[in-house]
């Protein structure tokens, strides 16, 4: 758990969600893993960095409020690779560990085509995205966060990701998100009241069922 400045608890804004995107920016400018990126792999990462992923975020924005943190927010690493911290599978930038990042509620770093990507023998697997949590607050609400995006899931033609292709995957990726964000039974014992403050999952109710 990393502890999270609140100040008074008192401040509510909308939910600012920062998708660090460069690792997806590094696809159009150099190699990755020995192997030449294709102009479609270029197309997919623009297309998440321009439109889609920006446009996620302000679904989640629209729809959600949270306490401002009066302070940076500093991620933890979920492993370490050589001299590299890391957040699921990508490296966090040494100036987050260092100085922590401002203005944002939850740090979510994009990385493209892990191995969940992949079947044995380096066929597609159907999957477009998944994703891990690495660092929590003291209220076990998750503040920073790895969301893979398979390349193959994606579809590219005539040179370009369709407007329908676009809207597909930010409805798909807005869900994906939300499992993040706690819209899924792993978060859901966590849960607070909003009128006592209490975890939902630490009082036993009981429920009345009637015809």
């Amino acid at each position: 758990k990393t502890l999270v400045d609140y100040g008074d608890g008192s401040s509510f804004e909308p939910l600012r969600i920062s998708f660090e995107s460069g690792h997806l920016v590094d696809v159009s400018n150099r190699k990755r893993d020995k192997q030449s990126i294709t102009a479609s792999a270029i197309l997919a990462a623009e297309a998440l960095t321009g439109d889609i992923l920006p446009a996620v975020s302000d679904i989640w924005a629209n729809a959600l409020s949270i306490v401002r943190a009066s302070s940076a927010i500093s991620p933890s690493s979920s492993s370490v690779e050589g001299d590299m911290k890391k957040c699921g599978e990508a490296d966090i930038p040494r100036q987050h560990l260092l100085n922590g990042v401002l203005n944002s509620a939850f740090v979510i770093y994009v990385t493209p085509n892990g191995p969940q990507c992949y079947r044995d023998g380096g066929a597609p697997s159907g999957v477009l995205s998944y994703s891990t949590i690495c660092s929590f607050d003291q209220n076990m609400r998750p503040i920073f966060a790895n969301l893979v995006v398979c390349f193959s899931g994606i579809d590219v033609s005539f040179g370009e990701v369709s407007v329908t292709e676009s809207l597909r995957l930010t409805a798909s990726l807005t869900k994906e998100i939300g499992k993040l964000i706690g819209i899924g039974p792993a978060l859901y014992e966590y849960f607070r009241d909003v009128e006592t403050g209490k975890q939902e999952g630490a009082t036993i109710k009981g429920v009345a069922c009637v015809d």
